[in-house]
């Protein structure tokens, strides 16, 4: 019989027996796999994913199905979680459900038809899962661009240097295992919305690095929190909001990954921008902390640090010879010399349009210099 999906199921139970039962009568209409108890399955998910389904058997030896759907739920959220058991008692149903959220629940001996036809709902609702997340990353995250790109012309440097920690961020985030950056890079496009609330003379204050009075500064520190305000009653929206809100806050325990991301790489693009030198600034922040990550950490100086130790050759090009993909070796600023995208940016469609828009209106410093391929 012809296979159903191409998309990967995961077995697992900690009788081999069991498995292979499993296995013989189901692999005709599945990509199947099997894994002989959590540990193997944890192995199984690192290295022959992605999976779209994981049927576990709740009660193992060592790794339970409970601790193996818990840690499933939070490196791959996208895994549709079935929990096969022996002792469907309401405390372990609750468990699985809270901590493990899991689709559906099977008592063994469970038929292999009825398997089937579980496994077969798990992967529609994992079709429905990447639908909705291709929606909000081509839709939403396309508004969100056109919206930044609007907010950048108001205050150039602080929107171009989003966009350069949103690239940075992504790229972190990617380094870190996490399965989609799209809530992450919208935090770090939309973090320097609050400045908008903020009076005009203030924010104009700050970016020539004037003193400000007390006042003046615990104001400019509310920003990220007004910020957050606007974006968390937006559908969809109030995750992005808690990342902005807390990465502007010290460390706490039990922070999403996301924004200590934000945190980190905001605080390297914001110190590179003065010092300049970005082995200068991973010193400066080894020096004067908080305690970061140490994964983290290494991951910025590999991918942020490392990578401009020897940094490739630049050339200069008129804005109509730049193409999408080409990457920023200095400032792109106006005839006044404010920023327009800050250095270290992959040009996108969007920032090829703002650089054409200032160049057509004659206000763009010419020429462009870009890291040669």
């Amino acid at each position: 019989m012809e296979n159903h999906t191409i998309e990967k199921v995961l077995l697992v139970d900690d009788d081999e027996n069991v498995l292979q039962g499993y296995y013989r009568n189901l692999h005709r209409h599945f990509s199947l796999e099997v894994a002989l108890g959590g540990e193997s399955a944890l192995q199984a998910l690192e290295s022959h994913g992605p999976f779209a389904v994981m049927v576990a058997d709740m009660r193992m030896p060592g790794m339970s199905g409970l601790e193996l759907l818990k840690v499933v739920k939070e490196r791959w959220p996208h895994v549709v979680r079935i929990m096969l058991t022996g002792n469907a008692d309401q405390t372990t149903a609750a468990d699985a459900v809270n901590q493990g959220e899991v689709f559906r629940f099977l008592s063994k001996p469970c038929e292999s038809e009825r398997m089937r036809t579980t496994i077969l709902a798990a992967l529609r609702q994992y079709h429905l899962i990447q639908a909705e997340k291709i929606l909000l990353e081509r839709t939403l995250m396309g508004s969100l661009r056109v919206l930044t790109d609007l907010l950048g012309l108001l205050d150039p440097e602080a929107y171009g240097r989003s966009q350069l920690i949103r690239e940075r961020a992504r790229l972190i985030g990617e380094a870190m295992g996490l399965e989609s950056t799209w809530e992450l890079e919208a935090a770090a496009m939309l973090a320097p919305i609050g400045l908008a609330i903020l009076p005009r003379g203030l924010v104009a204050k700050c970016r020539e690095r004037r003193r400000l009075t007390p006042q003046e500064s615990a104001l400019l520190e509310r920003a990220p929190e007004f910020g957050a305000n606007l974006l968390e009653n937006i559908p969809r929206m109030s995750r992005v909001a808690q990342f902005i809100r807390i990465q502007a806050k010290s460390h706490a325990e039990e922070e999403p990954i996301e924004a200590r991301i934000l945190r980190i790489v905001t605080d390297f693009t914001q110190r590179e921008q003065l010092r300049k030198d970005p082995r200068v600034v991973l010193e400066d922040m080894k020096l004067a902390g908080p305690t970061w990550d140490p994964v983290m950490f290494d991951l910025v100086e590999r991918h942020l640090v490392a990578t401009q130790a020897d940094p490739p050759m630049a050339r200069t090009l008129s804005p109509r010879e730049l193409r999408e993909g080409m990457i920023l070796a200095q400032d792109a600023r106006d005839l006044s010399g404010q920023p327009i995208l800050l250095a270290g940016l992959r040009l996108g469609p969007a920032h090829l349009d703002l650089l054409k828009t200032v160049h057509d209106l004659q206000n763009l410093e010419e020429p462009i210099h870009i890291f040669a391929n």
